[in-house]
This record gives structure tokens, C-alpha cells and sequence, in this order.
């Protein structure tokens, strides 16, 4: 009977707590009006590769932890030197090391540029932002258990402004976002699609088919630099420049492209590439695109609205550029195959009004909504004040 009666006060004291985390949620959290989910449209394009780019370009990765907070956190065998020693001698320009709740101290090689960042989140459905170029301490704001899609949008909207580009971390990892829920969040410029560990670009699809413009990263987000499976998994191509401000401007504007090269590589295919001094370019005529591939391409797939497939060229010698057919709304978004089994990403072709960079739509606050919330907080709060009242009265009986 003593420990019957124990075990029901551990399950009372954490349905007070869950009780508390909810009431808490939704008194301090506002509801948001999400802007509806619209295809793209307009009567011209934005093109994320003009001929006007130029330069080399070079490897990146914004995504691997290293030893922090006394080992406590996964990445406990990564020393910061090892890790900028490993990608500077594999070629990369640019390295975040995106601690968790830290931000590291900035040092650069001869070759290799560090650029400052960090991953925010301690949640368990491990609902993460790296925030590239943070202009303040960490944030140490978080709700460590569920989060509904208003304390996510919140959570967005307060970290975008503590950073230079704000990317949302492994969206398809620990179920802490569906692709559904890019039809309502909004507020963030980038999303990490490829990693040793998640696969988002049902996310990605689903974010651009609502009308969202966001861009792509590829991070390894490796832990363990030791392990030949993570470093160097995938990497995101950018335009070389040492001025990091340079850096922000090219991810802000969607001037990078996804790389995994096939596993025996060893980035090699992209190497070749550069030494080549290929260009990432696509030419708009009317409703026509026209890139030109990659030496060693064996396929190129357009997708569209959805995620649907648009178009597929297969490699033909006689074709030295590829056309496509632009749809009359929406994105259009290339996957280039190698005959090596290396594969690039680039980022979409938007239909717009705008000039330039299509701007983020932003949510606002629906005052009916934050107050149903507040009040609906309230009686959680009343009802946990009552059951522990309760719980306590039938003891003394």
C-alpha cells in the first residue's frame, strides 16, 4: 500500500507538471493569423544564378559540434583545431561549428574561413535553429517539451532577428515538423534539407509549393569526426569570398547549391569541377531556361509545384545546354545527377512581382486567438490548482 501511494503522487506531481507546461504555453505565447498558403506568382522570375556571379566556388559546412559544456553534449571527441584542420585539408572555404548553446571563438585558416554561428534548441522532438552570424549571446529561451505551430512561429520570429540568416535545423528529424507545417510557418530564409541524419526536401517541396521562399543548406551535422561516415557527408557550394558579410548576402539571395557526392568520391567530382573553373549559371529567355551541365552529367530532373516532376533530360553528347519549360506559376527547382553518382541540388526559380530577393511573408498577431489562448491557460491552471487540492484532501481522509 506505501508504495502504491507513492507511485500515485509521482503520477500527480507530473500531471502538474505537464498541466503547468501547457498553461504556461499558452498564457505567454501568442496566436498567431499565418498568411494562407499561395503558389508563387507574378510576371517574372527570380533567377538564384546569373551569369554575373562569377568567382570560384567552394565547399562548405555550417553543421558539426564540437567538445562543449565539459563533454555533456554529443560532439564530445571533436576538438575545435581537428575539425578546422579535416576541412580546410579537404578544400572547403567556409566552417560553422554550430556548438549547442555555445558560440565558439572565430579562428581562420590560410585557406578556410570560420564563420561564427550556433545551433539554439533543447527540446526533445529536437526542434532546432542555427543561427549563422549571431549579433547577441545565446538565447537560452526554449520550451523543452511539445511545442504547438504558434510556439514554433514565436520561436522563429525571436531568433531571426539575433542572427545575420536563420536556418531551420534538420526539419524532418525527431518529429518536430510535418510538411504540412510549411504551410503555415514562416519567417525563416534557409533550411537545412541534407545531413548524416535527415532527408528534408518533402519539407522543402511542401514550404515552396505554399508560397514560402526559403533556400537550401547542406550541413553535415556530424558528431563524431572519427566516424569516415559523417564529415563530409554533403556540402553547400557558395561563391568564395573572405568577407564573411559577403557570405550572408550569397545565402540570403540562394546563391549555393547542395552537393553529396557518392560516397567513394570523396568530393573529388566537385573538385574536378572547380579546378575546371565551372560556373553554376542559369539563363532565362521568355518561358524558357536553359543551364549548362556539368562535364560527367547523366541526368537532369526538373520539379515543380509539389514536388511533381516537370522534366527529365537524360545526357546527350550533341546537347551542350539543357532547356526547360518554365510552368506559368509556382518554382521551378534542378537536380543534377553525375555519372560518378555524385548529385547537386540548386535552389528554385520563383515566379514574382518583386525586385529581387522575394521577401518573406510574416505572420501577425490574432488578438481573438491569443486571448482564447490565455484564457484557455488560465483554466488549465485552475483545474491543476484544484486536482492538487483534491489529491491532497483525500490523503488526509
Amino acid at each position: 500500500m506505501f508504495w502504491i501511494k507513492k507511485l500515485l503522487f509521482v503520477a500527480m506531481v507530473l500531471v502538474q507538471i505537464l498541466l503547468l507546461y501547457q498553461a504556461l504555453q499558452w498564457i505567454l505565447v501568442p496566436g498567431y493569423s499565418f498568411p494562407p498558403a499561395k503558389v508563387f506568382s507574378g510576371k517574372s522570375w527570380y533567377n538564384p544564378y546569373p551569369d554575373s556571379l562569377g568567382g570560384a566556388w567552394v565547399k562548405s559546412n555550417f553543421q558539426i559540434q564540437s567538445r562543449t559544456w565539459g563533454g555533456l553534449t554529443n560532439g564530445r571527441n571533436n576538438h575545435p583545431e581537428a575539425i578546422r584542420t579535416w576541412y580546410e585539408g579537404k578544400g572547403y572555404g567556409f566552417l560553422g561549428i554550430s556548438d549547442y548553446m555555445s558560440i565558439r571563438a572565430i579562428q581562420s585558416g590560410k585557406s578556410l574561413v570560420q564563420v561564427p554561428c550556433y545551433e539554439h534548441g533543447y527540446n526533445v522532438y529536437k526542434v532546432h535553429h542555427v543561427l549563422l552570424g549571431p549579433k547577441q549571446g545565446v538565447d537560452w529561451v526554449d520550451w523543452p517539451l511539445w511545442q504547438d505551430i504558434h510556439v514554433r512561429q514565436w520561436k522563429t520570429q525571436r531568433l531571426q532577428g539575433q542572427c545575420e540568416v536563420l536556418c531551420l535545423a534538420h526539419p524532418s528529424k525527431g518529429g518536430g515538423f510535418e510538411p504540412s507545417d510549411f504551410t503555415l510557418l514562416t519567417g525563416f530564409r534557409l533550411m537545412e534539407l541534407r545531413s548524416t541524419m535527415t532527408n528534408s526536401l518533402v519539407h522543402w517541396d511542401s514550404c515552396l509549393s505554399a508560397g514560402r521562399p526559403a533556400f537550401l543548406l547542406f550541413n553535415d551535422d556530424a558528431h563524431d569526426l572519427q566516424n569516415p561516415k559523417e564529415p563530409g557527408f554533403v556540402a553547400t557550394l557558395v561563391p568564395f569570398s573572405r568577407e564573411v558579410p559577403t557570405l550572408y548576402a550569397h545565402l540570403e539571395a540562394g546563391h549555393a547549391v547542395g552537393y553529396k557526392p557518392h560516397e567513394a568520391t570523396d568530393h573529388g567530382g566537385w573538385d574536378g569541377l572547380k579546378a575546371e573553373g565551372f560556373q553554376w549559371c542559369i539563363r532565362l529567355n521568355g518561358d524558357t531556361a536553359y543551364f549548362k551541365p556539368p562535364t560527367g552529367w547523366h541526368e537532369i530532373i526538373a520539379y515543380g509545384q509539389g514536388g511533381s516532376v516537370l522534366q527529365l533530360e537524360r545526357f546527350d553528347p550533341s546537347i551542350d545546354e539543357v532547356s526547360f519549360v518554365l510552368p506559368q506559376q509556382g518554382y521551378l527547382r534542378l537536380e543534377v545527377g553525375m555519372k560518378n553518382e555524385d548529385r547537386y541540388w540548386l535552389n528554385p526559380l520563383i515566379k514574382t512581382d518583386e525586385k529581387g530577393i522575394p521577401k518573406l511573408s510574416w505572420v501577425s498577431t490574432s488578438l481573438s486567438l491569443t486571448w482564447k489562448r490565455r484564457i484557455g491557460g488560465f483554466l488549465i491552471f485552475v483545474l491543476s490548482i484544484g486536482m492538487w487540492w483534491t489529491w491532497k484532501h483525500l490523503r488526509k481522509q
